[in-house]
């Protein structure tokens, strides 16, 4: 794992006095898969929390590790349907933002480029495949500042060996009237892997509601936004 996904320093912030001041925190994990076309894969996003009360997404994830009998990580997606529900009311109960935009493969925006070439080596066309998903992530971090008043926001991502540079991504949406700190970490073995592990719940809720399952992510009043054709991801 590189340093700078596992750096665990405290990020810390000042205000415009130069007091230290408790940032917003933006959680973020993906769901579906960057790839053509499926009938079992037919999307592919991102889902954010917005917090202010980080501690209370940490508390859900240690509770539910406890309740699963995992030491290490409980993931949505092995986990069965009454526990999903169980999370989704949990973190709704915590009155924290969720939200997720995401891509309709069936009716991709400009810059959604995943079809194969032949023409390209198996390393280009990861990496292409790279650009496309950090460009959609850029998307979502944009969605979930666009709500965020805050000066100073902190913004976890769960990490993919894919995207590189998130930390510098983070940074460069910084302004005058707000800092932005952040980066790409581990759900298993980070500091912030309990906010990672709540937010794999959001995220799971997400990607059912973009195939037509939108109960738990209604239970969320989770705000889902499909990419449109005339919309560009950046590449």
């Amino acid at each position: 794992m590189k340093s700078s996904r596992s750096k665990q320093v405290r990020r810390q912030f000042r205000g415009p006095d130069g007091r230290f001041i408790k940032p917003t925190y933006i959680v973020i994990d993906d769901f579906g898969n960057v790839s053509p076309y499926s009938r079992k894969e037919p999307t592919f996003g991102y889902a954010y929390s917005v917090t202010d009360e980080p501690k209370e997404m940490v508390r859900l994830a240690v509770d539910n590790r406890r309740r699963a009998g995992k030491k290490v990580e409980a993931k949505a997606n092995e986990d069965g349907l009454w526990n999903r529900v169980r999370m989704s009311l949990a973190i709704r109960s915590l009155g924290i933002r969720t939200g997720a935009a995401y891509v309709d493969k069936k009716r991709p925006p400009h810059g959604w480029d995943v079809e194969k070439n032949d023409h390209e080596s198996k390393k280009q066309y990861r990496v292409r495949k790279g650009r496309v998903r950090r460009g959609v992530l850029e998307y979502v971090i944009d969605e979930a500042l666009n709500g965020t008043e805050s000066y100073g926001v902190m913004i976890i991502v769960d990490e993919h060996d894919a995207v590189h540079n998130v930390g510098e991504l983070c940074r460069s949406k910084s302004t005058d009237d707000r800092k932005v700190d952040g980066g790409s970490f581990s759900s298993s073995n980070s500091r912030y892997r309990d906010l990672l592990q709540t937010q794999d719940y959001v995220a799971n809720a997400a990607g059912s509601a973009t195939k037509g399952y939108p109960l738990r992510a209604r239970s969320m009043r989770m705000k889902i936004h499909r990419i449109r054709r005339h919309e560009r991801v950046k590449e």
